[in-house]
């Protein structure tokens, strides 16, 4: 039951699973520096401008 759980997404895009943790972090962690520029910016909206264009396009 667990393996099929964490190994079956994974496996069907031909991916082992540290390889896709690795791909899902990666994008966690775009998503998450967006997220920060983006209060950052509704606090001070002169800060952060460019960033979350490169974030977002």
């Amino acid at each position: 039951m667990l393996r099929r759980i964490f190994f079956e997404h994974p496996k069907s895009v031909n991916e082992s699973y540290f390889e896709y943790a690795r791909f899902a972090l990666g994008i966690s962690g775009l998503l998450i520096a967006a997220t920060i520029a983006a209060l950052v910016h509704a606090v001070f909206p002169y800060v952060c401008l460019k960033k979350q264009r490169a974030v977002y396009s």
